[in-house]
């Protein structure tokens, strides 16, 4: 996208990041579609401040956030929204070696057997 003809009129944005046209914006917003217009004028800040924000802010989509069922516990399966990868866990939320799969939902089996094995585990841990 090229902005050079653009009319110039500044435009902050919810990362912090001020553009000197809506062209550029929009160009960014390619690159991150989480990316608003936010109200009103940007603050001044610098260049370090605003880019240890943005930073921040692409960490906490990076993050892994485990899903829970309504009791409490873990979900059998676990994704990684960011990764695209999703795998099957044991009761006590631990990766089952050899589940995980990219952009689908894996089979987990549930067996009692991984469920022993995984007690047996923690027994040992806490010993």
């Amino acid at each position: 996208m090229e902005c050079a003809g653009a009319p110039r009129k500044p435009l902050c944005a919810s990362d912090g990041r001020t553009f000197t046209s809506r062209c550029e914006f929009l160009r960014a917003k390619c690159r991150d579609p989480q990316v608003e217009v936010s109200r009103g004028p940007c603050k001044e800040t610098s260049r370090c401040v605003a880019e240890k924000k943005y930073t921040e802010q692409q960490a906490k989509k990076h993050a892994f956030v485990p899903v829970c069922n309504p009791d409490g516990t873990y979900s059998e399966v676990q994704c990684h929204i960011y990764t695209g990868y999703c795998w099957c866990v044991t009761p006590n939320g631990r990766p089952i070696s050899g589940s995980s799969v990219f952009n689908k939902k894996p089979r987990c089996q549930g067996s009692k057997q991984e469920r022993n094995s995984d007690r047996s585990k923690t027994r040992f841990s806490i010993e």
